[in-house]
Formats: C-alpha cells, sequence, structure tokens
C-alpha cells in the first residue's frame, strides 16, 4: 500500500503558473482523471474538486458553505451509494478508480485542513497572534458542527474505500485535537464519524503511538463527554493510544523483532500515555461507572415508547394493532427490536470499556488500577453487568446480520473482552479474590479448616464486606458457563484462561482445592479424551489450565488418573500431550515439576510415601521420555520464529535440563541428544536459542516476566541464567558445556571422512 499523501494536482499546476516548479505537463495528470465514465467525473464535480483544492480563506464563509454543501449532495452521495454496492467486483474496481481521483486532487488532506484551519478557525486565531490555550481542547463552533460532519463523513468514505494508508495524518496534533473535540458534540451525530477517522488513521500502524500529551486539551474534552454514545467512541479511539499491540502485531510477531522495538524505547510512549490520562481525577472512575452501569431501565423504556406510539397513532382502541406493536418493540422475552438494538450497543460499548480496562491491568500502572476498581465498587457491580449484557444472547437474527462467523459477532465478541478483563485482574493479583461472593470467599476459608491448609498472605487480612453479596460471584458464574459452552466455542478457551489466571503465581493448594472440588480436573481430562470437534484452541486451554490446577497438588494427579480407568484412555491422552507440544508443554513443565518435588519431599505427601503411584509422573520421569521431550521441543522452535505462543516451550526444555543439572545428570542429557540421528542440528539450534533467551531475559523492562517464572517455578532466576551460562561455556572442556558435544560429533565426522579415504 502506498503511505505517502498523494500531491494535489491543481496545486502542482499553479506552482507552475507562479513559480515555475510544479506539474511540468499534461502526461503527469493520471489517466482516471479523465474517464467520463466515472459518474463522479462529471464537468461539474470535477469544477468542485477544483474549486475546494483552491480554497482560500478570503474567498469567504458563504463561499466554502456552498461549495460544502456542494461536497454532500454530489459526491458524498456517490460515494455512499458506491459503498453499498461494493461487493460487484466491476463496481469495486469503478470506486477505487474513484478514490484514486480524489486523492490526486488532495481531497482529503485538503477538506481536512479546511476542518482545522476554517471550521475551527484555528487560522483566525494564529493571524490575531492569539495564544493557544493548551488545557483547552479546540471547539467547533455551533454553526459550523454540520459542516464538520460533512467533511468527516466524506473523509471516513474515503479512507475506507482507498488503497492509501493514511497514517502520516497521525503527526497533525491540531488536527487529532480538532478529532477528539469532536467526540463531545452530539449534534448530527458527528462524533461516530469522527471516532471512525481517528481509528482509520491509528489501526494497523507500524509506527509508535502518539504521545497524547501532545493532544493538547484532552483533559477537557473527557470533562466533557456527558453522553454514553460520546463516551464509547472516545473510548474506542483511545485504545490505539494507550495499547502497542497494533505496532508489534503489525511488524514485530517475533520475540527477535519484539526485543529490537523494546530496546527503542517506544514502550515508554505507551506508559505515558497511560500515565497521562490516570493523571485526570475522574478519568478511571468515569469507565468504573460505565462498565459497571446496568440496564434495569430498558425495560421501562420500551413500555414508555409503546405508550407514546398508542397516544401518537391513537391506537388505544384497536387491539389487534396494539399486541403487534407490543410484540415487535417490546418483546416480553427479550425478541423486541427496542431491546435487540439496545443490547447491541451496549455490548459494542462494555467490550470497548473492558479492552481500555485490561490494557491499564496489563501496564506499568497495573496496582495503582487494581486498587481503583475496589474503590470505585466496580468487582460487586460486574456480576449484574455480566448476567445483564455479557451473556445475555442477542436475536439471533441480528447475530446472522451482524456477523456469519460465530467468532466474530457481538456476543462472542463481549464475552471474550469481558474474559480477559477477568484475566488481566486475576493473574498474580490479590483482587483475585474480589471475583467471589461472600459466601463463596467463607466457603473457601471453610475448606482451608476442612482440609488444614494454611490461608494465603492475601486473604488473612482480606475484608470480605468488599465482596459481591449475591449468591454467585464473578469466577462462579464463569465456572456454570463454562459447563454449557460447546467444545468448538472460542469462548471456552477464554473461560479456562480466566480461570488460570486465578491459580497463576505461586501455587496456592487453598486456591486449587476450591476449583477442584468443583470437579473441574475430571471435567477438563474428559474434554481432551473425548472423540469429538473442538476449536483449535481449546486444547492448548484446557493443558494450560490443567497445569495450573495440578501443579505440586497430590489430589488433583489422583482425581486426573480416576478419570482415565483404562489403558485405552491413557494411550490416548499421551498421544495427544506427545503430537501437541506446543498446545501440552505447560502440562508437561507442571508434570516435571510436580515429580522433582515429590521426590524430594515425599516426608509431606503420605500417599506418595505409601506406594500410590501416578502413570503420568512416571511417565515423565523417565530419562529417556523426558530426553525424547526436550528434542521434539527443540525441533519445534529457531531464533527467527521464537514468538510469544512458542517461548514457553523454550522454557520446558530448560527447565528439564535445570531439574537434570541439580541431579547432576545434564551431561547424560546432553550425551543423548547429540547421539540421536540429527543430534547436531539440536545441539546447534538449542546452542542459538539459549544465547537469545539470555539476551531476552535480561532485558532492563523484563522484571514481570523473570518473576513470572521464578513464581511458576519454585526455580530461582539465578538458577536459571546459572544453567544457561554453564550449556553456552566455551570452554568445550566441560561436559557440560553444549560445544564439547558439537565438538566430539565434529572429531567424529573428521575420523569418518579420514577412514574413507584411507579406504
Amino acid at each position: 500500500m502506498a503511505s505517502k499523501r498523494n500531491k494535489n494536482i491543481c496545486r502542482r499546476i499553479r506552482l507552475q503558473e507562479i513559480y515555475g516548479r510544479g506539474m511540468q505537463s499534461v502526461n503527469e495528470v493520471p489517466l482516471h482523471c479523465f474517464d467520463k465514465e466515472s459518474e463522479i467525473i462529471s464537468e461539474e464535480n470535477m469544477m468542485l474538486l477544483h474549486d475546494l483544492s483552491l480554497y482560500e480563506p478570503s474567498d469567504g464563509w458563504s463561499y466554502l458553505k456552498l461549495l460544502l454543501g456542494r461536497l454532500q449532495k454530489n459526491i458524498l452521495k456517490i460515494l455512499l451509494g458506491t459503498v453499498e454496492e461494493n461487493s460487484d467486483e466491476s463496481l469495486k474496481r469503478k470506486s477505487e478508480t474513484l478514490i484514486d481521483t480524489l486523492c490526486d486532487f488532495g481531497l482529503i488532506e485538503g477538506l481536512l485542513d479546511i476542518m482545522v484551519l476554517d471550521l475551527f478557525q484555528v487560522r483566525k486565531l494564529c493571524m490575531s497572534g492569539q495564544q493557544f490555550d493548551s488545557s483547552r481542547s479546540l471547539l467547533c463552533p455551533p454553526e459550523h458542527i454540520e459542516e464538520a460532519k460533512t467533511i468527516v463523513q466524506t473523509v471516513h468514505t474515503c479512507m475506507q474505500m482507498s488503497r492509501m494508508t493514511f497514517h502520516h495524518l497521525r503527526w497533525r496534533h491540531k488536527l487529532l485535537e480538532a478529532l477528539f473535540s469532536l467526540l463531545a458534540q452530539s449534534e448530527f451525530q458527528v462524533f461516530i464519524y469522527a471516532s471512525c477517522v481517528l481509528e482509520e488513521i491509528f489501526t494497523g500502524s507500524d509506527y509508535e503511538p502518539v504521545k497524547l500529551e501532545n493532544v493538547a486539551g484532552l483533559p477537557d474534552l473527557i470533562d466533557r463527554l456527558d453522553g454514553p454514545e460520546q463516551q464509547a467512541h472516545f473510548y474506542h479511539a483511545i485504545c490505539a493510544f494507550i495499547s502497542d499491540s497494533d505496532f508489534v502485531s503489525s511488524n514485530n510477531t517475533t520475540l527477535e523483532k519484539h526485543d529490537e522495538w523494546l530496546i527503542r524505547r517506544c514502550r515508554n510512549v505507551v506508559d505515558g500515555n497511560q500515565e497521562f490520562l490516570l493523571r485526570h481525577p475522574r478519568f478511571l472512575e468515569l469507565i468504573c461507572e460505565a462498565a459497571g452501569h446496568e440496564l434495569t431501565n430498558m425495560r421501562r423504556s420500551r413500555e414508555l415508547v409503546v405508550d407514546i406510539l398508542m397516544q401518537t397513532l391513537q391506537i388505544r382502541d384497536q387491539p389487534d394493532l396494539l399486541s403487534l406493536i407490543q410484540r415487535h418493540l417490546s418483546g416480553a422475552e427479550g425478541a423486541g427490536l427496542i431491546y435487540n438494538m439496545t443490547l447491541y450497543k451496549e455490548k459494542a460499548f462494555r467490550a470497548d470499556l473492558f479492552h481500555v480496562l485490561t490494557l491499564l491491568l496489563t501496564g506499568k500502572y497495573r496496582n495503582e488500577v487494581q486498587e481503583k476498581l475496589v474503590q470505585c465498587g466496580f468487582f460487586t457491580k460486574l456480576p449484574s453487568v455480566a448476567q445483564s449484557i455479557v451473556w445475555e444472547d442477542l436475536n439471533k437474527e441480528i447475530l446472522t446480520q451482524s456477523s456469519p462467523s460465530d467468532d466474530c459477532n457481538p456476543d462472542t465478541f463481549v464475552r471474550i473482552q469481558y474474559l480477559r478483563l477477568i484475566h488481566s485482574i486475576a493473574d498474580n493479583h490479590s483482587n483475585r479474590y474480589h471475583l467471589l461472593s461472600i459466601s463463596e470467599f467463607e466457603n473457601l476459608t471453610a475448606i482451608a479448616a476442612r482440609k488444614h491448609l494454611p490461608l494465603p498472605d492475601d486473604l488473612k487480612s482480606f475484608d470480605k464486606s468488599l465482596l459481591y453479596s449475591g449468591e454467585k460471584g464473578i469466577l462462579t458464574s464463569i465456572l456454570d458457563r463454562l459447563k454449557i459452552e460447546p467444545a468448538t466455542s472460542l469462548v471456552r478457551f477464554w473461560i479456562t484462561r480466566a480461570l488460570e489466571a486465578f491459580l497463576r503465581g505461586t501455587p496456592c493448594l487453598l486456591s486449587q482445592a476450591f476449583l477442584i472440588e468443583r470437579k473441574m480436573i475430571e471435567d477438563s481430562v474428559e474434554l481432551l479424551i473425548a472423540h469429538k470437534p473442538k476449536h483449535e484452541m481449546i486444547v492448548q486451554g484446557v493443558f494450560d489450565f490443567l497445569s495450573t490446577i495440578m501443579k505440586f497438588n497430590l489430589e488433583g494427579f489422583q482425581r486426573f488418573e480416576s478419570v482415565l480407568d483404562c489403558s485405552a484412555k491413557v494411550i490416548f491422552l499421551l498421544d495427544q500431550v506427545e503430537s501437541h507440544l506446543v498446545d501440552s508443554n505447560m502440562f508437561i513443565r507442571c508434570i516435571v515439576l510436580t515429580s522433582h518435588y515429590f521426590a524430594k519431599n515425599k516426608a509431606s505427601c503420605p500417599d506418595v510415601q505409601a506406594g500410590w503411584e501416578s502413570r503420568l509422573l512416571k511417565h515423565f520421569s523417565q530419562r529417556t521420555q523426558l530426553t525424547k521431550v526436550a528434542a521434539e521441543l527443540i525441533k519445534l522452535l529457531t531464533v527467527p520464529t521464537l514468538s510469544q505462543e512458542n517461548v514457553s516451550c523454550l522454557n520446558t526444555c530448560l527447565l528439564i535440563l535445570i531439574f537434570a543439572h541439580q541431579d547432576q545428570e545434564i551431561h547424560e542429557y546432553l550425551a543423548a541428544l547429540s547421539e540421536m540421528a540429527d543430534g547436531e542440528f539440536l545441539l546447534t539450534n538449542l546452542r542459538s536459542l539459549l544465547k537469545f533467551w539470555k539476551g531476552h531475559y535480561t532485558l532492563y523492562n523484563k522484571d514481570m516476566d523473570r518473576s513470572n517464572l521464578e513464581t511458576s517455578t519454585g526455580v530461582k532466576f539465578e538458577e536459571w541464567i546459572e544453567v544457561v551460562e554453564e550449556l553456552l561455556n566455551n570452554d568445550n572442556q566441560s561436559n557440560c558445556a553444549i560445544g564439547h558435544y558439537l565438538m566430539k560429533i565434529a572429531h567424529t565426522k573428521s575420523m569418518s571422512r579420514s577412514l574413507r579415504m584411507i579406504t
């Protein structure tokens, strides 16, 4: 895609006339500008494009208003009609030619300049010598709002249809200020198109995010967002400024490229933008209020609309017509038009709010945000929101029209954003217990007393009065939902991710017991061994969840084994584990960790002491099997293909070698790898991977990743580094160094060549 701004044809001609530089001949005019078959390139419209391209403030406001009126009547009308018919291939080509022509006339940049300089009166302020107040956002006078709407709607429609990108507009701070200002305007629904233009400018860009502090008046704008629809579009637009996901996903999908980006310190811009927003005294409070608001008055509103219609149409004495209106508008069982339209909009709005909160909860100021959520009573509001909006189903006809794919429809989208939010709240933070109701919290402490389990430090001074007072808290409600979600549902994967987050960090036997007693292990294993279709991500989600609920937990392994009541099930499960190593590597890591833990702590495990044996633990505690797993994991990876999704495979492989090092057997593992048919490749690749691993995990801003390695495995990061350095030791005489075995392989090859030459 072209990304550079096209030069305005008319201005290039004018430059040639005045200064002798610009367009040299008519041959430089693109051929599509002479396409007589195009409706938009009529003589009248070409003159309009010419006049807009060369508009000067001296032409006067009346003249500009006339031009924008003609723009709306002639060109915008044609554009909107082309968008509606764009499914036809010939019409699509025609529309692309049409947009190319508009871009050649500099229409997009020209219209935006007119909006900022003339409608927002920036030109007038500059000419008068007035200073801009950085604490106030630009304001469009009320009498110019309709013209501003015409401009942003035309620009958005052009952007939608164009093959160009418009990321260069992100550096026009006054333009951004003007677009954000329009988000607070409710007249003519101009905020909708302003939000769409912002999204087109920022989505999919591989540039750094823009610093919000350079967009003057944003705090003032936040105070002026008084309607839920304006708030919704503002929060949707702001996501691009507080997330690095677009930048990372567009150009930096591998860890290698992502690390290069981190070193360039682009993440600091995102952190700075989050800090800028959080400094506003009510920013987070407003989000919590909007996200936690119930739809309690929806039915009352529908009844009011029906009553007004009856009065207006004077049909109170026509029972059949009255019944028809009540059925379609009210919808006693949630099938009504108003109900579904309102629910549809609320789902989109809440999804954006959940996304903003998730970004803040995974950012640098996570702890401040977590604390504010408690202060705002957010956790006590969330269960009602989940019940009335998140898990409430839209009418199937609306879903079919909105998206043919189950993974993209509004129901699925809001549920995934909600579950990502729950994951961010629970992940390695004491606020995970705010996902329980008061009665569930009491049940948790009762389990601790009954099973003689220690209370985690987070619970010893926990104020349960801050919890939800209803019967089922957030965690239990998603557990109930898991029971009915089909195996083909992407939502099921995100539910298991949220449950996994509740258990992540330093293993807690009490939290594990809370879910174990709800038969989560049995249900998960049954799903794994069931011969039925599953969503491609479900297997990974189930393995990851099992890895957290079973780690160091004897009862967890006993329950797991109880489901595998015949050899066929055991064989099928092991095949699932070994044939899906990227998906199952965390589960293998859990088995390796637990096997090592039980071997070192037999005194605290009476059942192990008494001779109880797990087939799973036994299978993956054999050196030959562990060597095989390590080899298969090494084959899956190369430095250029390492990503956030598969780096855990490298960590699992390394953990196997760390325990081998603890048992003074690492030389035997390396020797076994070197003796395999592809031993040279395995060791060479492992050495490259470990060199990258060392650089990656020792980056200055990888504190969280290093901490996660320690808390999830119980192995200090110093030991990880110690083993890596020993493996990478340049002293090839050390039998713990990879180079020692590569030297042996090279020597063996050399001897073989010599023997062949002799014979």
